[in-house]
């Protein structure tokens, strides 16, 4: 209470006021992170500290009250400063930690959680992964489907990742074995070596470095090392791809084999410390430990050896400061005086009978024959047998002792006889592990052999080796004796294999005190197997660098030849894909057709060359693109093209995604040229194309942790494919599919495998990486002929191809800018393109035949191109009208349009300004990709919400080597290569492409598109002509000799010639376009007369149209209709557009031929 008094000199008044004091709340504890994350591993250092609190003075107290269970943080009880403790955490433990930081005063308490973010650190040099291509429990959702990893009922992780080598930092390349093709691996938590992989891939011949089914048969292998020795065998018919890079930095096996789990043996080391090897050192050969010595095998079973040759045991014991207690093997392969026994020999050898009951192991030589038989003593070793005969009696008692060699012939061997060891396991009462040493062949170095106890056994017949299983003397020691010095000497013991495998029993005696462990091998279902050494990241400054890498085909061989044998298309799954090669040859990229024709085994040669890592034009895949005097790059096909900028891990490359593009355009068909005689009738043709974004796994929480490291790849795949359509009265409906593409990566691996050459770096894609957070995503694919859906999943290898022209180029990479100035001499960075697009729309109604088909074509509003040079990607935006065919009394009746065949607009977008709602990559104006949105898009309408839209557009120049069953060598004019303007492919598939009741599916395949650098109104010329000439490609079907109501209908793809006139004037211009060599030899638009054809236009500005319309010999109806666009910097230098072209006849359907009809919808380009 206070009171306040206010005067002004005369007056005085006075007021009493109240002020009461609240408490502050206590609460509101904020923390400030002082460190980006967690690295694991990371000594202890301060990471959080608070910020602020809501307070009322005091010194609160404090603590972590949860998410500290293992004591990995520690905090300051008086700060709350929360530090790493000496605890180190681990990534693979856990990805994160949450915290409770509470702040206590009096009996006030606030908290706060923390999420602590912990980042991986790589900690292993060189990797095996493996995972399983399998699946089940599928989940589809239009164009998207998803299922559980594996069979269904398999309890296994989603992949395994082992350790190549004996310790984290060994490299691959240092262990593997390229002779046989096998990587060494630890698993299971094991310390040393326990599995080996051999690849099935060729040692030499055409197929080197590849698995080559008809040019060398190998089989793959998952084989133990350890303990029993289990093999399992990955025959060729199981084998899907497998190779190798030359170098071996990376290897690879996908199979379609049956999961597994197999049971093997491995030990856990020897219970006692050391192991001595005695007597006198001239009768080992040496006691280095070199293979084929003593000394290697004890030390390989885990002893510390100990050289007491030539010096008695008690004073070695003594100078290496152990007992006999200690020791846990005797190696005693000595024979004559001086056995440098010293105590155990005392007592009639009670000592050494002592140690044998302690548990001791002690391997003896106990006499050498001097040959001729008869029992002949050489070398003094009747000291020996008298010395042993001695330690038996102590031992075993004198009726179990040693009795002598034997004499006579029925236990005479002359020396290098080889004799196979006995399986013991057998016997009755042993208890010894004879697996790993029975059927082996012991080589014997000399005669003569020895009558053994009674209660031992002979590992060979003769007596020349035999064990005292504890199992059959009651003893807990183990004894072999053998009759001969020389057998287990280096010099004697390296003999070939088949007839001499001392040495493995050399390293089974050494085993013998060694615990065991029994391990299951998990054998994933359809395993894919990769090995490696983890990427050692690319070469700085790559802000620009595209690099090119090879992809490596899958083979469907028969082995019993190699009539059915091709490879199939890239990322297809092969249990959807059974059409063949569509044209396809690895064979004729690098070789001669007669030799292609000669030796299937040729086909190899593009696999040799892609593993390869050098730099020489004879030994790489390389393209024509960039400098190279020839290409390699199969017809119909690029290379993958894949921007890589390591500065994406640390964010400060200011570019965002990194772009990839992949892509396949192939025909196959038996035309022969304008100059030939055959159709294009029965052709086939494949879209099949990918695009790609790579970026740091840490920037993509919905799929991995802010914790990890390396590099991952999420990509968008599109294929559609159209059969021969010429088998009958059925036309063919399109195939086509779609699916995610990721790299498979690990914790401590990312998408890449190699060394630090460039040249030294591949990837496994995939349809799911087996890492990711989340379900496996699958293929996901449509037969328009069954109406049915598929899912599938593929995993395809990719290495990185030297594609520099330059060997001595070591960034082995080209850049933005060689794209970009590619035969202009300086970069050219159009801000965008305006253009058309075309194609045939064919519906696909369910309950209803596959038959309608409708034309697709721009509107008057042309496609807008729009690229960014910054971020490297496309927005396309392409106004299309959907109008009916041509008409006639067949098409009028089975074709009606109505609820099940809309007509109308629609508009579709290709990739996004952000890459986020639709991938693109944008290389260049003439190298460029974009997936089509999935943005609801319908005939009149955008309600066909998601996974409903499926497709994709890419530039023809994408290619590294165009079909040349296209535009024909023979006779046919070919697209020129301009300037100013591209084209290309598009194709696109819809579930539900109108808003009208039912599902109404329609696609299109091999739609065409065009676009180019608008001219402005005033660079069009007002005076003067010009010309131009190119050619077209169009989509066309026609139905020819129908008859009824049959369907009869064709479907192909076809080129026309094209040249064109233009006068200019100073309020417009016209011109002339002349088509000859329209859709060659086809016999429809031969009986129509449109072989050849001429469309006037007129234009203003950049833009013109033209049209024809007439009749034919009194039956046939005749449209044809252009709309075209004018490109250059600042000139008409090309010109392009689209085309569509109706034929029809229409006559009683009651005869065949009487309503047959043609249509085509395409695109030119003119320069």
């Amino acid at each position: 209470t206070f009171t306040v008094t206010a005067t002004d000199g005369i007056t005085t008044t006075s007021e009493t006021f109240t002020l009461n004091i609240g408490d502050v709340d206590f609460g509101g504890l904020v923390v400030t992170n002082n460190f980006n994350g967690v690295t694991e591993n990371l000594t202890p250092m301060e990471i959080y500290t608070v910020s602020s609190m809501e307070s009322d003075g005091g010194s609160p107290t404090y603590s972590i009250t949860a998410g500290n269970d293992a004591g990995l943080f520690a905090v300051n009880s008086s700060t709350g400063a929360i530090s790493t403790s000496a605890t180190a955490t681990d990534y693979e433990t856990a990805k994160s930690h949450t915290l409770t930081l509470t702040a206590t005063q009096g009996s006030d308490t606030t908290s706060t959680n923390i999420v602590v973010p912990i980042y991986n650190v790589n900690e292993i040099h060189s990797v095996v992964l493996r995972y399983s291509a399998d699946y089940h429990s599928v989940s589809r959702s239009g164009f998207a489907a998803t299922a559980t990893r594996g069979p269904s009922g398999s309890s296994l992780p989603n992949y395994y990742l082992e350790q190549v080598g004996t310790a984290p930092t060994d490299d691959i390349t240092n262990v593997d074995n390229t002779n046989n093709n096998s990587v060494p691996v630890e698993i299971a938590g094991a310390t040393e070596l326990s599995w080996r992989y051999f690849f099935p891939t060729d040692t030499g011949g055409n197929g080197q470095f590849a698995f080559a089914p008809n040019s060398a048969s190998v089989d793959g292998k998952y084989k133990s090392l350890l303990g029993t020795s289990v093999e399992t065998t990955i025959s060729n018919s199981e084998i899907i791809s497998a190779g190798r890079m030359k170098g071996g930095n990376f290897w690879f096996m996908t199979t379609d084999k049956a999961a597994q789990n197999i049971s093997y043996t491995s030990s856990t080391g020897p219970s006692r410390s050391h192991a001595l090897i005695a007597g006198q050192s001239s009768w080992y050969g040496g006691t280095g430990n070199e293979t084929g010595r003593w000394r290697y095998y004890l030390e390989q079973a885990g002893y510390t050896s100990l050289n007491c040759t030539n010096i008695n045991i008690d004073t070695c014991l003594s100078n290496a400061s152990i007992s006999l207690s200690d020791v846990g093997v005797i190696i005693h392969n000595s024979v004559g005086s001086n056995p440098y026994w010293g105590t155990l020999a005392d007592s009639n050898y009670a000592g050494l009978a002592s140690y044998l009951d302690g548990g001791g192991i002690l391997f003896k030589v106990t006499f050498e024959n001097s040959g001729g038989g008869g029992g002949n003593v050489c070398c003094g070793a009747n000291i020996d047998m008298g010395s042993m005969q001695t330690m038996f009696n102590t031992w075993l008692g004198s009726n179990h002792g040693l009795s002598g060699i034997t004499s006579g012939n029925s236990h005479f061997y002359y020396a290098r006889d080889s004799l196979d060891i006995a399986d013991l396991s057998q016997v009755s009462g042993t208890t010894l592990d004879y697996s790993g040493v029975a059927g082996k062949k012991y080589q014997v170095n000399a005669s003569g052999g020895i009558n053994i106890p009674s209660v031992c056994n002979g590992l060979t017949v003769g007596g020349h080796l035999f064990i005292c299983d504890p199992g059959r003397t009651g003893s807990s020691g183990i004894f072999i004796g053998s009759g001969d010095v020389n057998s287990f000497q280096p010099t004697w013991n390296a003999g070939n294999s088949g007839v001499n495998q001392n040495r493995d029993i050399m390293a089974w005696i050494a085993g013998l005190n060694s615990g065991v462990v029994t391990s299951t091998y998990s054998l994933f279902e359809d395993q894919v197997t990769i090995a490696g050494r983890v990427d050692a990241g690319f070469t700085a400054n790559t802000t620009n660098w595209i690099y090119a890498f090879a992809v490596i085909p899958r083979e469907h061989f028969s082995p019993s030849g190699t009539d059915n044998d091709y490879f199939y298309p890239n990322f297809i799954p092969r249990s959807i894909w059974s059409y063949g090669d569509v044209g396809v040859d690895y064979c004729l990229a690098v070789d001669t057709q007669s030799n292609c024709n000669s030796d299937y085994s040729n086909a190899y040669q593009w696999h040799e060359m892609a593993f390869r890592t050098g730099t020489g034009s004879d030994a790489v895949i390389h393209s024509d693109r960039f400098g190279w005097s020839d290409n390699r790059v199969p017809e119909g096909m690029s290379l993958w093209y894949q921007h890589i900028d390591r500065d994406v891990l640390t964010g400060s490359n200011n570019q965002g995604v990194l772009p990839g593009l992949w892509a396949q355009i192939s025909f196959k068909d038996s035309y022969d040229g304008a100059s030939g005689s055959t159709t294009r009738a029965d052709q086939e043709s494949l879209l099949n194309v990918v695009i790609s974004q790579m970026d740091a796994r840490k920037n993509d929480t919905t799929r991995y942790s802010v914790g990890d490291s390396n590099i991952g790849l999420d990509g968008y795949h599109y294929w559609s494919y159209q059969q021969p359509t010429n088998n009958g009265s059925i036309g063919n409906s399109i195939v086509y599919g779609t699916s995610v593409i990721e790299c498979a990566t690990a914790n401590d691996v990312g998408c890449f495998y190699g060394g630090s050459a460039i040249n030294t770096k591949a990837a496994m894609l995939t349809s799911s990486d087996p890492y990711k957070s989340g379900d496996m995503t699958l293929s996901v694919s449509y037969d328009g002929n069954t109406d049915t859906f598929s899912t599938g999943s593929f995993n395809q290898a990719m290495l990185k191809e030297h594609v520099h022209s330059s060997p001595g180029y070591t960034s082995n990479a080209h850049t933005f800018l060689d794209f970009r100035a590619r035969g202009l001499g300086s970069e050219y960075t159009p801000s965008g393109f305006s253009g058309f697009f075309s194609g045939i729309l064919e519906y696909d109604v369910s309950g209803r035949s596959n038959d309608q088909l409708a034309s697709l074509r721009s509107s008057s509003t042309l496609a807008t191109f729009t690229f960014d040079s910054t971020y490297h990607d496309v927005q396309v935006v392409a106004p299309v009208t959907v109008s009916a065919p041509p008409v006639n009394n067949y098409t009028s009746t089975s074709w009606s349009v109505g609820p099940f065949f809309p007509l109308g607009s629609m508009t579709l977008k290709f990739g996004d300004a952000d890459n986020d709602e639709a991938k693109s990559a944008y290389f260049s104006w003439d190298v460029f990709g974009a997936e089509i949105q999935d943005d609801g898009a319908q005939i009149d309408a955008s309600s066909g919400g998601s996974n409903n839209l499926a497709g994709v557009m890419v530039s023809w120049n994408t290619l590294d080597t165009p079909d040349s069953d296209l535009f024909h060598s023979g006779g046919n004019d070919t697209i020129p290569d301009t300037d100013y303007s591209s084209w290309g492919f598009w194709a696109m598939s819809s579930l539900d492409i109108s808003p009208n009741s039912g599902r109404q599916s329609a696609s299109v395949h091999l739609g065409t598109w065009v676009g180019g650098e608008l001219l402005d109104q005033s660079e069009v010329p007002t005076s003067g002509s010009a010309s131009m000439s190119g050619a077209a490609v169009m989509r066309v079907s026609y139905r020819s000799q129908g008859g009824s109501s049959g369907y009869w209908v064709r479907k192909y793809t076809t080129t026309a010639d094209v040249a064109a006139s233009f006068n200019w004037g100073a309020s417009g211009y016209t011109g002339q376009f002349n088509f000859t060599n329209f859709d060659d030899k086809n016999p429809i638009v031969a009986q129509a007369g449109f072989t050849s054809f001429a469309i006037s236009i007129a234009g203003s500005g950049a833009t013109y149209t033209g049209s024809l319309s007439d009749t034919y010999n009194g039956n046939w109806t005749r449209e044809a209709v252009l709309a075209g666009a004018l490109y250059g910097a600042n000139s008409p230098d090309e010109s392009g557009g689209r085309i569509g072209v109706q034929l029809s006849e229409s006559g009683s359907t009651a005869y065949t031929g009487n309503n047959d009809f043609y249509m085509a919808e395409g695109i030119y380009l003119i320069d």
